[in-house]
């Protein structure tokens, strides 16, 4: 086709060179014939050689350790919970400090007026007409009978027999009248002559049967009590206390000791305890 654009034409043999045919002896070719599976051959697999057991006494060792383990979390934790409950035992290495008893003293100033004992009417030899009468203590043993205050003579002794000038008449509660309420504890009182007025410059002996302290008020020391009124501070709440107390003359015994014990209710936080003259002091 004359006319055939060059575009279509077969390619030249001078452009696309004809490659040499590879001749192969067929003698040297290796005919390998192909391997046939059964349908129950499987693929070779690689053995692996057993691991070696654990010894015996390894194995009982850990078990041990296991069980010593458990032990000591549990012991651990009792005393933990021992501690918790007893802070200030024994066992605890880092216990808190054992808070000391709470003691409440009292310090009176002296009187202001001071008394000659010479001019004292206790001193006076004459001994009076007639005696006031009063009723006789019975003697009991001391005891706490509930919240209510007993005054108890520690020896027998009445108005006739009685060595000391002065004996203590019946006891009674009233409630604190000097503005702080209920924050208040005290026993109070008068000293009162033979004559029924009170009485300065005689000593009020208190001893706290707790823990044997020794405290000593003057009457006409607290004249809201009367002229020969007296009174000692105890506590800042009422509360069971108690208390033996004594008039001292001198140095010398000049009433009966008898057993006070206060009262633990709001409207019994003053225990007032008169002591009256009755006879001549000698």
């Amino acid at each position: 086709m004359p006319n055939q654009s060059p575009k279509f034409r077969s390619p030249s043999e001078d452009r696309f060179p004809p490659l040499e045919s590879l001749q192969v002896d067929e003698a040297q070719e290796i005919n390998v014939p192909p391997t046939r599976r059964t349908a129950t051959q499987t693929l070779p697999q690689a053995s692996v050689p057993p691991s070696p057991s654990s010894p015996w006494w390894a194995r009982a060792l850990v078990n041990l350790l296991t069980l010593l383990i458990i032990a000591v979390g549990f012991l651990f934790v009792g005393y933990a919970t021992y501690i918790y409950r007893n802070p200030y035992s024994p066992l605890n290495p880092l216990a808190p400090a054992t808070p000391l008893p709470r003691v409440i003293t009292a310090t009176f100033l002296p009187p202001t007026v001071t008394v000659a004992h010479t001019a004292s009417p206790i001193l006076n030899p004459t001994a009076p007409a007639e005696l006031p009468t009063l009723t006789p203590f019975p003697v009991v043993t001391p005891t706490l009978l509930g919240e209510r205050v007993v005054v108890i003579p520690l020896t027998p002794a009445s108005p006739s027999t009685s060595p000391f000038a002065y004996v203590a008449s019946t006891p009674a509660y009233q409630p604190n009248a000097n503005g702080v309420g209920c924050a208040w504890l005290s026993i109070a009182g008068e000293v009162r002559g033979l004559d029924g007025t009170g009485q300065r410059n005689i000593g009020v002996q208190f001893t706290n049967q707790l823990d044997n302290q020794v405290t000593t008020v003057f009457s006409g020391s607290a004249e809201a009590f009367g002229v020969g009124g007296y009174e000692l501070y105890l506590a800042d709440a009422p509360q069971q206390l108690p208390y033996q107390v004594q008039l001292m003359v001198n140095g010398q015994s000049a009433s009966e000791a008898v057993l006070a014990i206060t009262s633990q209710k709001c409207e019994q936080n003053v225990l007032v305890l008169d002591f009256v003259q009755v006879q001549a002091y000698p």
